[in-house]
């Protein structure tokens, strides 16, 4: 039987190996690359799920002749819901790894938008903002961490500039009237 060795094998004593390989590459490149936008694009649904509701909340509490204490129940469900579930995020990251988790929380985005976009009445968006809202704990309770370790540091202020210049405008066009 023959052996080969492969020229370039990395060889991995601890966490400071893995750091300094991250550090060391060019981009984000591959499965951490598809990994990554996975976790940034979670963070982006939920988000938009948020400022799509507030869009929409003016002809919405219109048409469903909503009251105040409805609205302030249907607004802050996901954020509710979110708190729940930022544990049980954490369980599952543990359990099945983080890319698992990561999957199921868009699965269940799409659904609790898909059923608030097709919910005849009050009690059925109420439904899909508390699939919007599992999605947000277990998406909070492992994109950071994600973005965190699959960023060499080189890219890091990036992220964060990325951030404030996606936070900033989204906020200053959702609140302006």
């Amino acid at each position: 039987m023959e052996t080969t060795v492969q020229p370039n094998a990395l060889k991995i004593r601890g966490i400071d190996d893995v750091i300094a390989y991250l550090d060391s590459r060019q981009g984000i490149k591959g499965r951490a690359a598809v990994i990554w936008w996975l976790a940034l694009g979670g963070l982006f649904l939920d988000a938009f799920s948020n400022s799509a509701l507030s869009a929409g909340l003016g002809p919405m509490t219109r048409n469903l002749s909503l009251s105040a204490a409805q609205v302030a129940l249907m607004t802050s469900m996901a954020s509710w819901v979110a708190i729940a579930f930022n544990p049980i995020g954490g369980w599952m990251a543990d359990r099945w790894g983080r890319i698992r988790p990561l999957i199921l929380a868009k699965v269940l985005a799409v659904t609790g938008a898909v059923i608030v976009v097709f919910a005849p009445g009050f009690e059925t968006i109420l439904v899909g903002r508390f699939f919007v809202g599992a999605a947000y704990g277990i998406d909070f309770a492992i994109a950071m961490a994600v973005l965190a370790e699959f960023t060499p540091a080189r890219f890091k202020s990036r992220l964060n500039t990325w951030q404030g210049c996606g936070t900033w405008p989204c906020a200053a066009t959702c609140c302006w009237r």
